[in-house]
Protein backbone atom coordinates (compact mmCIF):
# COMPACT_ATOMS: atom_id res chain seq x y z
CA UNK A 1 0.00 0.00 0.00
CA UNK A 2 1.18 3.49 -0.83
CA UNK A 3 0.44 6.14 1.74
CA UNK A 4 -0.22 9.81 0.92
CA UNK A 5 3.11 10.76 2.47
CA UNK A 6 4.91 8.61 -0.12
CA UNK A 7 3.10 10.38 -2.93
CA UNK A 8 3.98 13.79 -1.59
CA UNK A 9 7.58 12.83 -0.81
CA UNK A 10 8.05 11.49 -4.31
CA UNK A 11 7.08 14.82 -5.83
CA UNK A 12 7.95 17.46 -3.25
CA UNK A 13 11.20 16.20 -1.70
CA UNK A 14 14.45 17.25 -3.32
CA UNK A 15 16.23 14.24 -4.80
CA UNK A 16 19.47 15.34 -3.11
CA UNK A 17 17.91 14.71 0.31
CA UNK A 18 19.45 11.49 1.76
CA UNK A 19 16.00 10.39 2.98
CA UNK A 20 14.46 10.82 -0.48
CA UNK A 21 15.23 7.28 -1.63
CA UNK A 22 13.96 5.77 1.62
CA UNK A 23 10.72 7.74 1.41
CA UNK A 24 10.05 6.78 -2.18
CA UNK A 25 10.98 3.10 -2.12
CA UNK A 26 7.32 1.98 -2.22
CA UNK A 27 6.60 4.09 -5.28
CA UNK A 28 9.75 2.89 -7.00
CA UNK A 29 8.67 -0.70 -6.30
CA UNK A 30 5.19 0.03 -7.67
CA UNK A 31 6.66 1.54 -10.85
CA UNK A 32 9.03 -1.42 -11.26
CA UNK A 33 6.08 -3.80 -10.82
CA UNK A 34 4.10 -1.91 -13.49
CA UNK A 35 7.03 -2.12 -15.92
CA UNK A 36 7.42 -5.84 -15.27
CA UNK A 37 3.71 -6.46 -16.03
CA UNK A 38 3.95 -4.55 -19.29
CA UNK A 39 7.11 -6.44 -20.27
CA UNK A 40 5.46 -9.74 -19.27
CA UNK A 41 2.51 -9.13 -21.63
CA UNK A 42 4.88 -8.39 -24.49
CA UNK A 43 7.16 -11.36 -23.80
CA UNK A 44 4.23 -13.78 -23.43
CA UNK A 45 2.97 -12.79 -26.87
CA UNK A 46 6.42 -13.06 -28.43
CA UNK A 47 7.26 -16.37 -26.73
CA UNK A 48 5.45 -18.44 -29.36
CA UNK A 49 6.80 -18.57 -32.89
CA UNK A 50 3.61 -19.75 -34.56
CA UNK A 51 1.27 -16.85 -35.53
CA UNK A 52 -1.86 -18.87 -34.67
CA UNK A 53 -0.54 -19.69 -31.19
CA UNK A 54 0.37 -16.04 -30.67
CA UNK A 55 -3.14 -15.03 -31.74
CA UNK A 56 -4.70 -17.41 -29.20
CA UNK A 57 -2.45 -15.98 -26.50
CA UNK A 58 -3.33 -12.40 -27.51
CA UNK A 59 -7.03 -13.25 -27.27
CA UNK A 60 -6.55 -14.69 -23.76
CA UNK A 61 -4.59 -11.63 -22.66
CA UNK A 62 -7.29 -9.34 -24.06
CA UNK A 63 -9.87 -11.29 -22.01
CA UNK A 64 -7.72 -10.75 -18.91
CA UNK A 65 -7.45 -7.03 -19.72
CA UNK A 66 -11.25 -6.80 -19.99
CA UNK A 67 -11.52 -8.44 -16.56
CA UNK A 68 -9.03 -5.91 -15.16
CA UNK A 69 -11.30 -3.09 -16.30
CA UNK A 70 -14.31 -4.76 -14.68
CA UNK A 71 -12.30 -5.17 -11.46
CA UNK A 72 -11.33 -1.46 -11.56
CA UNK A 73 -7.63 -2.37 -11.69
CA UNK A 74 -6.77 0.52 -13.97
CA UNK A 75 -3.05 0.63 -13.23
CA UNK A 76 -2.61 -3.00 -14.33
CA UNK A 77 -4.98 -2.49 -17.27
CA UNK A 78 -2.76 0.32 -18.52
CA UNK A 79 0.29 -1.95 -18.21
CA UNK A 80 -1.49 -4.56 -20.35
CA UNK A 81 -2.48 -1.99 -22.99
CA UNK A 82 1.11 -0.74 -23.07
CA UNK A 83 2.35 -4.31 -23.52
CA UNK A 84 -0.03 -4.85 -26.44
CA UNK A 85 1.18 -1.62 -28.04
CA UNK A 86 4.87 -2.50 -27.89
CA UNK A 87 6.40 -2.15 -31.35
CA UNK A 88 7.54 -5.80 -31.33
CA UNK A 89 3.93 -6.91 -30.89
CA UNK A 90 2.32 -4.38 -33.20
CA UNK A 91 4.40 -5.39 -36.20
CA UNK A 92 3.28 -9.06 -36.04
CA UNK A 93 0.97 -8.69 -39.05
CA UNK A 94 0.45 -12.43 -39.63
CA UNK A 95 -0.40 -12.90 -35.96
CA UNK A 96 -2.89 -10.03 -35.88
CA UNK A 97 -4.55 -11.50 -39.01
CA UNK A 98 -5.43 -14.59 -36.90
CA UNK A 99 -6.83 -12.64 -33.93
CA UNK A 100 -10.63 -12.69 -33.88
CA UNK A 101 -12.23 -9.41 -34.92
CA UNK A 102 -14.24 -9.35 -31.66
CA UNK A 103 -10.98 -9.50 -29.68
CA UNK A 104 -9.45 -6.78 -31.82
CA UNK A 105 -12.53 -4.63 -31.24
CA UNK A 106 -12.27 -5.24 -27.49
CA UNK A 107 -8.59 -4.25 -27.54
CA UNK A 108 -9.39 -1.10 -29.53
CA UNK A 109 -12.04 -0.20 -26.94
CA UNK A 110 -9.54 -0.72 -24.10
CA UNK A 111 -6.91 1.35 -25.92
CA UNK A 112 -9.43 4.13 -26.46
CA UNK A 113 -10.46 3.95 -22.80
CA UNK A 114 -6.84 4.29 -21.61
CA UNK A 115 -5.88 6.79 -24.33
CA UNK A 116 -4.14 9.99 -23.30
CA UNK A 117 -6.49 11.97 -25.57
CA UNK A 118 -8.08 14.86 -23.66
CA UNK A 119 -5.72 14.20 -20.75
CA UNK A 120 -7.03 10.64 -20.26
CA UNK A 121 -10.57 12.00 -20.57
CA UNK A 122 -12.44 8.69 -20.89
CA UNK A 123 -10.54 7.12 -18.00
CA UNK A 124 -11.08 10.17 -15.76
CA UNK A 125 -14.79 10.28 -16.61
CA UNK A 126 -15.17 6.57 -15.83
CA UNK A 127 -13.16 6.87 -12.61
CA UNK A 128 -15.44 9.68 -11.47
CA UNK A 129 -18.44 7.35 -11.79
CA UNK A 130 -16.88 4.50 -9.79
CA UNK A 131 -18.54 4.27 -6.36
CA UNK A 132 -16.13 5.27 -3.60
CA UNK A 133 -17.02 2.07 -1.77
CA UNK A 134 -15.55 -0.10 -4.55
CA UNK A 135 -11.95 -1.21 -4.27
CA UNK A 136 -10.14 0.54 -7.13
CA UNK A 137 -6.53 0.69 -8.26
CA UNK A 138 -6.18 4.03 -10.05
CA UNK A 139 -3.61 4.89 -12.69
CA UNK A 140 -0.74 5.88 -10.41
CA UNK A 141 1.42 7.45 -13.12
CA UNK A 142 -1.39 9.88 -13.95
CA UNK A 143 -1.81 10.91 -10.31
CA UNK A 144 1.95 11.49 -10.02
CA UNK A 145 1.92 13.49 -13.26
CA UNK A 146 -0.96 15.65 -12.02
CA UNK A 147 0.79 16.34 -8.72
CA UNK A 148 4.06 17.12 -10.50
CA UNK A 149 2.25 19.49 -12.87
CA UNK A 150 0.68 21.34 -9.96
CA UNK A 151 3.99 21.46 -8.11
CA UNK A 152 6.05 22.76 -11.04
CA UNK A 153 3.52 25.15 -12.56
CA UNK A 154 2.38 26.88 -9.39
CA UNK A 155 4.70 29.12 -7.41
CA UNK A 156 5.61 27.99 -3.88
CA UNK A 157 5.22 31.52 -2.60
CA UNK A 158 2.77 34.20 -3.67
CA UNK A 159 3.53 37.75 -2.54
CA UNK A 160 5.99 36.32 -0.02
CA UNK A 161 3.30 34.04 1.48
CA UNK A 162 2.75 30.30 1.12
CA UNK A 163 0.58 29.47 -1.87
CA UNK A 164 -2.20 27.60 -0.12
CA UNK A 165 -4.17 27.34 -3.36
CA UNK A 166 -1.41 25.18 -4.79
CA UNK A 167 -1.21 23.08 -1.62
CA UNK A 168 -5.00 22.61 -1.64
CA UNK A 169 -4.94 21.36 -5.24
CA UNK A 170 -2.13 18.92 -4.44
CA UNK A 171 -4.02 17.74 -1.34
CA UNK A 172 -7.12 17.09 -3.48
CA UNK A 173 -5.12 14.89 -5.86
CA UNK A 174 -3.65 12.93 -2.96
CA UNK A 175 -7.13 12.57 -1.40
CA UNK A 176 -8.42 11.04 -4.64
CA UNK A 177 -5.71 8.43 -4.34
CA UNK A 178 -6.51 7.84 -0.64
CA UNK A 179 -10.18 7.22 -1.42
CA UNK A 180 -9.35 4.48 -3.90
CA UNK A 181 -6.48 2.89 -2.00
CA UNK A 182 -8.61 2.22 1.10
Amino acid sequence: SISPSYLLSYILSPSEDPKYHLLTQHLDNWIHHWNSISAWVTSEILRDENPRQRAVKIERLIDIAKQLKQLFSFNTLYAFVTGFNHSSVMRLKKTWDHVKSSSQTSLNDLEEFMSNVDNFGQYRKHLGKVPKTVCTIPLLSLILRDIEFLNVNSPKLRNGLWNFGKLRLIKNKVCICIIFIK
